[in-house]
């Protein structure tokens, strides 16, 4: 091999680098995320390993965020038994007058937000019906991804700021994420891999930080009352049960 260039024997073995099991975050009263249902990652690629620690692999029920200009195959995990439902946030969304003195991540959040509010109904009705564990993503697992999540651990009653730390382990990954977009081929925007708690408060200005201003918020966009409490139902556990 000539010296300075990387071959396909130095390419990292493939493996999803922002996974994890949202399972066991502290409710507001008592109880906890349930663990094993719900899972949150970076897209799957073709002959990526099965997610050390996970019972249940493919997941029953994968909720796909990805624009549709990101999407080059099929979806790897289709093929492994898996049903893919495809939620494009940002497709048809731009950015207003108003959000252009914001960050640029925040520009985005608020723009994830608008597109979450576009599809809640459909999209709570995939998560409150799912007959096993979910895995949503996006491209890195850390925006589209991380907004969604906080809108359900909102609903579910996780405090805000156990929220802000779940998301913060994202950055932990940007070192290896971009390595393996760099070997996959996968797009990935350079410029907002910051992991900034001001960016994930925009779900919380814009929502709301306590549960029933999460509910409200949902039921406002088209979600129903009973999808909302299978949501609930699914994904949460009592004291008891918290491992």
């Amino acid at each position: 091999m000539t010296p300075g260039l990387r071959g396909e024997s130095d390419a990292p073995t493939p493996q999803l680098v922002n996974f994890r099991d949202i399972g066991g975050l502290p409710l507001r009263n008592a109880g906890a995320v349930r663990a094993g249902v719900l899972y949150r990652s970076d897209a799957p690629m073709p002959g990526d390993r099965t997610p050390s620690g996970v019972a249940i692999w493919p997941p029953t029920t994968v909720i796909d965020l990805r624009s549709r200009a990101e999407l080059a195959q099929e979806h790897p995990l289709v093929r492994m038994g898996a049903a893919v439902h495809r939620f494009p946030l940002l497709d048809r969304l731009t950015e207003s007058g108003a959000e252009r003195a914001e960050p640029r991540l925040a520009q985005v959040y608020r723009r994830i937000v608008s597109g979450i509010g576009e599809v809640a109904g459909p999209l709570l009705g995939v998560l409150g019906r799912a007959p096993g564990p979910v895995l949503i993503h996006c491209t890195g697992g850390k925006d589209r991804t991380g907004v969604l999540v906080a809108v359900i651990l909102g609903l579910l009653g996780v405090e805000a700021e156990s929220i802000r730390a779940d998301y913060r382990r994202s950055a932990v990954a940007m070192p290896a994420l971009l390595e393996r977009h760099r070997h996959g081929g996968n797009r990935y925007r350079p410029d907002v891999l910051g992991v900034p708690d001001s960016a994930i408060d925009v779900v919380f200005s814009t929502i709301g930080a306590e549960p029933a201003e999460v509910e409200a918020w949902l039921r406002g966009h088209g979600a129903s009352p009973g999808d909302i409490a299978a949501v609930r139902t699914g994904l949460t556990a009592d004291a008891g049960d918290v491992r």
